[in-house]
């Protein structure tokens, strides 16, 4: 009997300390576990592996915004110059000025909403993508969770690239606006510094047949180099903490998890970047 008591009162303590866990979420709410991310990643994550909730909404939403707004900067400013002086092209290509004005008229709306549907549909993929490599490694390495929580943790995760997204955003609108973004390739080899200052109309035939382009390996460096920013290092260290909170293993096994799958898809990127530069130049 004193055992069954005892019993009983233990059930009872456990759930009124869940009962009161509970209402502290709730209490806390988005605002709460947001901050917690950043300062305290590891109560962040606890709350993802104990309650369902639908507050990752709003943090995927910041994350889209964030990430959408250096982009939408430079869309919009591109625009913005192309309207003004039409499409910089290298010497031997004209267009009519009708044809101009007709790709003045429809470039607009079409490449802001390409390419904002286009950072939109990458974010999602990548989320969907990290969840279930990291469930299916997860489930080899001996822990147990659910895509949901992996799903949610990928969301939490992203908050370092929200903050990046922010920055660049406000980089760009302080820095009063974007270079060109078609540049005389053949003017850069020549002066890095002014050649940001014009477009191709600063460069001859001769200037274009004359350019070295870089090797592949430079440009496989170049492309491991944006890979590794301080943004997707924490990242990657707040997925490695979530995996072992969630799923409940060692570290060893949750960078394992995490760093694998990073490893193949940055020996992907610059592969294929040394491969097509090989074919291309």
């Amino acid at each position: 009997m004193a055992e069954e008591k005892t019993t009983e009162i233990e059930t009872e303590v456990a759930g009124k300390e869940k009962a009161a866990d509970d209402a502290l979420v709730v209490k806390s709410g988005w605002g709460r576990q947001l901050l917690d991310t950043i300062i305290a990643p590891d109560r962040s994550f606890e709350v993802i592996r104990d309650h369902k909730s639908w507050v990752w909404v709003l943090t995927a939403l910041l994350v889209i915004l964030a990430v959408s707004f250096p982009q939408i900067i430079i869309i919009q400013r591109t625009i913005a110059q192309f309207q003004a002086s039409g499409p910089d092209l290298p010497p031997g290509i004209d267009f009519t000025e009708e044809e101009i004005a007709q790709m003045q008229a429809a470039t607009p709306t079409f490449t802001f909403w390409i390419g904002l549907v286009g950072v939109i549909f990458v974010i999602l993929i990548i989320w969907v993508i990290w969840a279930g490599i990291i469930l299916l490694l997860v489930s080899m390495f001996g822990g147990r969770t659910e895509f949901g929580r992996l799903w949610r943790l990928a969301v939490w995760a992203s908050v370092p690239l929200a903050i990046q997204g922010i920055l660049s955003g406000i980089y760009l609108m302080v820095a009063g606006g974007i270079q060109p973004l078609l540049t005389s390739v053949a003017a850069f080899v020549d002066n890095p510094m002014e050649s940001f200052s014009g477009g191709f109309g600063a460069a001859s035939p001769q200037d274009f047949t004359a350019f070295t382009p870089p090797s592949g390996g430079e440009l496989a460096l170049f492309a491991l180099a944006g890979s590794l920013d301080i943004f997707s290092i924490w990242r990657l260290l707040l997925l490695i903490l979530g995996v072992m909170i969630i799923a409940k293993l060692n570290w060893k096994k949750s960078a394992a998890i995490i760093l694998i799958p990073w490893a193949l898809g940055i020996a992907i990127s610059v592969g294929s970047t040394a491969l097509i530069s090989s074919f291309t130049f």
